[in-house]
């Protein structure tokens, strides 16, 4: 008897020691978790403000009066694409993990160990997964020189008006950007991609419709060709249509001759660069 209790005391003495170091190490990741984002997001706040002080504010930006987008500056946009293309990767195959858990959810045949392990371990890299976007993002503007006005207003002609993606892709859930932190809303409803989709063309309607209005004024200016002046009419055109119609893609009706050509030698590369999952995450934090 004595010898048992003995043994169930050496065998309690392991087990719990085991517990312990176990939820020692998951505080000590927990700590340089915490302290990693923390620095995530002040190290992307200060990329960020770097860039609006260079280059204003992303309703501020005024494309080229002519309508073309330069050869140079869509080789600047793709640098910025290609070089978030693993940080993209990383983060599509974090949520694409949380999508599936999510659609599954509810299901007994599928809680395996295995598959919630992935889930969580998928959560646990998101938050940090969407800091290293915004960061890798802000630092590649900053290098090729580019403004997030500009580059959004090539992301939107390019992605939703030349190859026609849709402003609500995303994953089937929503992720939302609060005061402080970001979550998981609404898992529930059926209408979050609906949903999604009206206030982000809503956005981009918003974005474009400042842009248009300074690309006018710049027609405006005494410094205008004959040549840009032929293209007042096809601004005033789709300035009235945004206003009239705050759901409207911009120029969804099709792209002036000047832009399409400006995008075509580089649809492959567009194509490629694109991410479904990642797309609602580039107009959050801005």
């Amino acid at each position: 008897m004595e010898k048992s209790t003995k043994k169930w005391f050496i065998g309690c003495g392991i087990g719990c020691g085991a517990i312990v170091v176990i939820l020692l190490v998951l505080l000590a990741l927990g700590f340089f978790f915490v302290k990693d984002m923390v620095y995530k997001l002040e190290e992307t706040g200060e990329l960020t403000n770097s860039l609006k002080d260079l280059y204003g504010e992303i309703e501020d930006y005024t494309p080229p009066s002519d309508g073309r987008i330069s050869y140079e500056r869509m080789e600047a946009f793709l640098y910025v694409r290609e070089s978030m293309a693993a940080v993209r990767e990383r983060l599509d195959h974090s949520i694409s993990i949380l999508d599936s858990a999510r659609k599954q959810e509810g299901r007994e045949d599928v809680r395996i160990p295995g598959q919630v392990f992935r889930a969580f371990k998928a959560a646990f890299g998101l938050f940090p997964g969407i800091g290293d976007f915004y960061a890798h993002r802000s630092q590649a503007l900053l290098e090729i020189e580019m403004g997030l006005g500009e580059y959004m207003y090539i992301y939107i002609l390019s992605y939703y008006s030349m190859l026609e993606k849709s402003p609500g892709d995303g994953p089937d859930f929503h992720l939302v950007q609060g005061d402080k932190e970001w979550r998981f809303d609404d898992w529930d409803k059926e209408d979050n991609i609906e949903e999604r989709n009206v206030k982000m063309t809503e956005r981009i309607n918003q974005l474009l419709l400042s842009m248009l209005k300074n690309q006018l004024s710049q027609l405006d200016s005494p410094a205008t060709t004959s040549g840009e002046d032929e293209w007042r009419g096809a601004f005033l055109a789709e300035i009235q249509a945004l206003e009239g119609d705050v759901r409207r893609i911009p120029w969804q009706d099709g792209l002036p001759f000047v832009i399409e050509a400006s995008f075509r030698p580089f649809l492959t590369r567009l194509e490629n660069s694109y991410s479904s999952m990642a797309n609602v995450l580039e107009f959050a934090q801005n």
